[in-house]
């Protein structure tokens, strides 16, 4: 119980960037981005991991920095390690919910998309769409979803430490 309440604004910012990940899917989908735009799908999740890795970090950090007067490098990498390790949990939950109930068709999509345009990877389209189709399945996809998040999390937190630490 104590870890709770010793981390209580970590975890609150990790829920917070739970939810932002699901209102990210939802405008994704609602955009086509799962669908008819398929194309803008690599950019969308490159922002889709950027902009809540620096939107829940950066304030927790200032809020550290302003509420105990300073914060070392040691203290802001383990508010990024803890806020990892609680994304690594929720991310792939979410990602199971979302692609199981609210776009079940996105990784069929995925291998339409590839059959589709495979001349531009210089491709047979039905080889093209034998590849997509062993790597875009949902279980690679919170496989990835949960390495990139340690990969991700570790990174974030390292450099975000380096550059808010005060002490």
């Amino acid at each position: 119980m104590d870890f709770f309440k010793e981390y209580q604004l970590e975890i609150k910012y990790a829920g917070i960037s739970s939810m932002m990940m699901f209102l990210w899917l939802l405008l994704e989908n609602m955009l086509g981005v799962h669908s008819w735009n398929m194309r803008y799908y690599p950019y969308f999740i490159l922002a889709g991991l950027t902009i809540p890795a620096a939107g829940i970090l950066l304030p927790i950090w200032r809020k550290k920095v302003y509420g105990f007067k300073g914060l070392t490098f040691k203290e802001a990498f383990q508010t990024g390690l803890i806020v990892t390790a609680v994304l690594m949990v929720t991310f792939p939950i979410i990602y199971g919910i979302f692609f199981s109930f609210i776009a079940p068709d996105t990784f069929d999509n995925i291998r339409d998309f590839a059959f589709q345009h495979a001349h531009r990877f210089g491709m047979r389209p039905n080889v093209a769409m034998h590849r997509a189709g062993l790597i875009f399945t949902l279980q690679n996809y919170i496989i990835v979803s949960f390495l990139g998040t340690i990969a991700y999390g570790v990174l974030m937190s390292g450099l975000g430490s380096y550059l808010f630490r005060t002490k």
